[in-house]
């Protein structure tokens, strides 16, 4: 990535157009290296616009993260959290995963999230693809007071506390898809993906990686072949640091929910936010192995209820589709 692109994407202002001449002073940087920059930002798809006689500026306003910003929208729980910015990374979750141990966290909670991300992972080892101001994608370290057992569900739950922070934050018709994406309609908004860092006996360390479109590009739309949908799309028009500050607020509540009573207490909100709940599906182990049947729910560890043929299977791993979706 261009060393100087963040430099003069953060100076580009909506309906406030500049020349390349003052671009470049005001970040030290060559002309020959903005117009690069310039070049480079355009073809990412963010909304680059150059008027004659005027300059460069955005077609719309893009909100860049600011830990004061992000802060301030946490309020009183800000000190609960160890926030750390950064432009580009390859992945936040491997970041934290890569980190030492850090006793002395406690019960804080440690958020790493990138402007950039460029070799993000979904589940299933597919790659999760973000672009430039368009999407959040962070992660979260935290110690949990649990037995190892214990941890199945956490990925529905921090589903749980997602939801509720896109339904405080105005949005409406969003939902889960077993095991860890959000949806609405069935679209893909985004995704989490939980990994151990380390065990012990009462105490689990995790990273919680978090991935959601904000407002994407056209461009990402008519290149990727996915089904995928952003918040912007759906009445959600938030500046992505008040977005974050609510998912964090929301999901430390429900992590608190899930450490004291365990994920039975969020079984039957999370089964109501459940897309697929009741539908009939095609099944896929990881195997390659299709199953048909019809969603029951889950059970108190977070695990798939199919009923086929009158007989309810437990699955704790696989991939559903909608079976009306293939006919």
């Amino acid at each position: 990535m261009n060393e100087h692109l963040l430099l003069v994407a953060k100076i580009l202002r909506q309906k406030q157009f500049q020349s390349v001449q003052k671009i470049s002073r005001d970040v030290s940087v060559d002309h020959s290296e903005v117009l690069s920059a310039l070049t480079l930002l355009s073809n990412m798809g963010v909304p680059v616009e150059f008027i004659e006689g005027k300059g460069y500026g955005l077609s719309y306003p893009i909100s860049w993260l600011s830990k004061g910003v992000i802060e301030e929208n946490l309020g009183e729980v800000r000190d609960n959290f160890i926030l750390e910015i950064v432009d580009s990374t390859g992945s936040t979750n491997s970041d934290l995963l890569g980190r030492p141990s850090s006793p002395g966290l406690n019960d804080r909670t440690v958020v790493r999230v990138a402007e950039i991300q460029t070799n993000g992972r979904g589940r299933r080892n597919r790659k999760w693809l973000s672009g430039l101001g368009d999407s959040l994608t962070f992660s979260l370290l935290a110690k949990l007071n649990l037995s190892p057992k214990t941890l199945s569900g956490l990925s529905l739950v921090i589903g749980v506390g997602v939801i509720r922070a896109l339904e405080a934050l105005g949005g409406q018709g969003f939902s889960l898809k077993w095991p860890n994406d959000i949806v609405r309609g069935g679209i893909k908004i985004g995704g989490i993906l939980i990994e151990t860092k380390e065990l012990a006996e009462k105490e689990i360390s995790v990273v919680i990686g978090i991935g959601i479109n904000i407002r994407r590009k056209t461009s990402f739309y008519k290149e990727n072949s996915l089904l995928a949908s952003d918040l912007y799309r759906h009445g959600i028009e938030a500046d992505r640091n008040h977005i974050l500050a609510c998912l964090l607020i929301k999901i430390r509540e429900i992590m608190g929910i899930f450490v004291t009573d365990g994920f039975h207490s969020l079984k039957n909100e999370w089964q109501k936010m459940h897309y697929y709940h009741g539908s009939e599906i095609e099944f896929y182990l990881n195997s390659g192995k299709k199953k048909v049947g019809t969603i029951r729910g889950v059970d108190s560890r977070g695990c798939l209820l199919v009923e086929s043929c009158g007989v309810i299977s437990t699955y704790n791993s696989g991939e559903i589709k909608l079976k009306v979706a293939d006919e």
